[in-house]
């Protein structure tokens, strides 16, 4: 199992979440908390779906986000059963999906869900890249905010999503690509 993403309690450092993926196409995984500087760790994903098969694996998981002004407040996006949030510090998850594009050529599996990030500037508005693709959750609802991109067909991984902390305005993505 690999961590693919950490997110850290701004107000509790001591507590910080843990997307974790494996396996061939990265397709179990799971999330972890830890609230004592990761001395000891717990799993944290009740309500994700299990990877077919396991009780203990959910399909993996790529990226976690945490809203600073309410750190009980996170996001889980996985490989393929989408994005979900958690408003009790990541003791229960609910699926947050509507919008959410499908893999190409799929109606079963969702675009994996490669970053994920809370708007301080826009009262924690969950922002996602999904499908090569950047998506913002509004209402109740993921809406693109980009087509396609030329580097999603290159096999671009957008791994970091950051919201500048002063210029409401910029937005970071990043990640690695190959091609």
């Amino acid at each position: 199992m690999i961590v693919f993403n950490l997110a850290i309690d701004p107000a509790n450092p001591s507590t910080v979440y843990a997307a974790c993926a494996g396996g061939v196409g990265l397709s179990i995984g799971g999330g972890w908390k830890t609230i004592d500087g990761g001395a000891s760790w717990t799993q944290s994903d009740a309500g994700i779906p299990r990877y077919e098969g396991s009780a203990n694996y959910t399909a993996g998981l790529l990226a976690f986000a945490l809203d600073a002004a309410h750190p009980d407040t996170l996001l889980a996006g996985s490989v393929l059963d989408g994005v979900f949030r958690s408003n009790d510090g990541g003791a229960s998850w609910t699926s947050i999906n509507q919008g959410v594009p499908y893999q190409y050529g799929s109606t079963e599996w969702f675009a994996t869900i490669d970053a994920l990030a809370c708007d301080p500037h826009h009262g924690g508005r969950p922002t996602a890249v999904m499908g090569g693709s950047l998506y913002t959750y509004e209402g109740a609802t993921w809406t693109p905010k980009t087509a396609n991109s030329y580097y999603s067909d290159l096999g671009f991984l957008s791994s970091v999503l950051a919201f500048h902390p002063t210029l409401t305005d910029v937005l970071f993505v990043g990640g690695a690509g190959w091609g």
